[in-house]
């Protein structure tokens, strides 16, 4: 239980061949854990044909938790973001 979450989603759909997090494994961690916002990370080329912004916005919608898909040079600074919630 925390605040923020970071996931590491590689798929946008399960492939039980490949032992990685997909997006609605992803939802069911973010249902069940309910963190005040989670960041998306380390997209594989099906997220990123998908654009992993819209999944992020997408999976906000669904949850009502605030997610962020990741992006090069990111910086995130939790002591803001617990006051903004």
């Amino acid at each position: 239980q925390g605040d923020v979450l970071i996931m590491a989603v590689l798929l946008l759909e399960p492939r039980p061949q490949i032992a990685h997090l997909s997006v609605p494994e992803a939802k069911m961690i973010l249902t069940d854990l309910r963190p005040r916002v989670a960041i998306l990370t380390h997209f594989g080329a099906t997220l990123w044909q998908a654009r992993p912004w819209e999944v992020a916005v997408r999976l906000s919608e669904e949850t009502g938790i605030r997610v962020i898909a990741a992006r090069d040079g990111m910086e995130y600074r939790l002591e803001q973001e617990t006051h903004m919630l």
